[in-house]
C-alpha cells in the first residue's frame, strides 16, 4: 500500500491552547490523558487543502497542518493526538476544505488508538470507516452536514 508521510504539526499544543484556560492545563474532569496515534485515509475523491478537527461545535478549530500543499486522494498520513483533550460526548468533528474551497463536515468521529480512519464522500455525503484490531469494517458519526462556514467570494 503506498502511503505518503505527512508530519503533523504540535496538533496537542494547538489544541491545549485554543481549548484550556491560561494555565495551558485542563482539569482533569475536564478532559482525559491521550496518547492515541493513528492513520487517516483520504478516499472522498478529492484532494484536501486543510484539515481541522474540533470536540464540539462551541470549541475553535484546531488545524492539523500538513507539510504538503495538499493532502492527496488515496494517500494515507499518520497522526498523533496527546496530552489532555477536551471530552467530545457526541464524537469529534473532522472539517475538511478543498481545492474549490468547499467545506464538509464528518460529525461523530470517536478517536482512538492504533486505528485507521478512513473518509469517504459517496454522493456528497460524508462518511467514516474505522479499523482497528478489536473490530472489522465500522461506519461512524452522525448525520453529515456541509459546512456553514464557508469562505466569502471576492
Amino acid at each position: 500500500m503506498r502511503k505518503k508521510f505527512f508530519c503533523l504539526s504540535a496538533v496537542c499544543l494547538a489544541m491545549l491552547g485554543s481549548f484550556s484556560g491560561c494555565d495551558g492545563v485542563l482539569p482533569q474532569e475536564q478532559g482525559q490523558e491521550v496518547d492515541y496515534h493513528m492513520s487517516f485515509a483520504n478516499r472522498t475523491g478529492q484532494d484536501v487543502t486543510k484539515l481541522e478537527i474540533r470536540p464540539s461545535e462551541e470549541a475553535d478549530w484546531s488545524e492539523i497542518t500538513l507539510t504538503e500543499e495538499e493532502w492527496k486522494n488515496g494517500y494515507e498520513m499518520p497522526v498523533t493526538l496527546q496530552g489532555v483533550l477536551p471530552e467530545a460526548e457526541n464524537g469529534w468533528q473532522v472539517q475538511m476544505t478543498f481545492p474549490d474551497e468547499k467545506q464538509m463536515i464528518w460529525e461523530g468521529v470517536a478517536f482512538g488508538a492504533d486505528a485507521t480512519y478512513t473518509f469517504t464522500l459517496e454522493n456528497n455525503t460524508p462518511a467514516v470507516i474505522v479499523m482497528n484490531e478489536q473490530t472489522a469494517e465500522e461506519p461512524t458519526g452522525e448525520e453529515p452536514r456541509e459546512s456553514e462556514e464557508q469562505p466569502s467570494e471576492e
